[in-house]
């Protein structure tokens, strides 16, 4: 019986969620980031936070994450056996990654902190809602995998309310 905060077995993965994937990935975001702004140093941040997303997979999941698409040889710390260790692994990146916001924008964040806030409160409450109900089936997974992708343009109208943003969409 699988148990913890995720009580599904993968038994095969897509390619999208081997190493070697993640690593061309990465490559790949980086140098079209690098194509458009001429800027390395920001070109590795995009590079390291695509392949980051791997690395965050390697710690949660159990022994079942592929290096490569063609191999059998899988990894996994398995945090996600343990609700307690799940919760204060990713809140923790979350509180980071909140972190790393406010300090990179604090012009603008004083803007929008009231938009920025409510959409943290949603955040949060959704990802609660993950890990106090469990999944009785794959529809309930992809709902929920559908309702988290509809932050994204949250996260965009909130990051997007200053003047000079406007002026580059234009």
């Amino acid at each position: 019986t699988i148990s913890g905060v995720v009580p599904i077995k993968f038994v095969q993965f897509a390619a999208s969620h081997s190493l070697t994937t993640a690593i061309l990935c990465a490559v790949a975001f980086g140098g079209f980031y690098y194509s458009r702004r001429r800027r390395f140093i920001g070109a590795m941040v995009v590079g390291a936070v695509t392949l980051s997303h791997w690395g965050v997979d390697l710690v949660l999941h159990r022994h079942d994450l592929p290096l490569t698409p063609f191999t059998a040889r899988v990894m996994g710390f398995g945090v996600w056996n343990s609700m307690n260790a799940t919760v204060a692994f990713e809140f923790g990146l979350f509180a980071i990654g909140i972190l790393i916001y406010c300090w990179s924008s604090r012009d603008h964040y004083l803007k929008v902190k009231t938009q920025f806030w409510m959409a943290m409160i949603l955040i949060a409450g959704l990802y609660l809602g993950t890990i106090i109900s469990t999944p009785q089936s794959n529809d309930d997974v992809t709902n929920w995998v559908l309702l988290m992708w509809g932050l994204i343009p949250i996260g965009f109208w909130i990051d997007h309310k200053k003047p000079d943003s406007y002026q580059a969409l234009r």
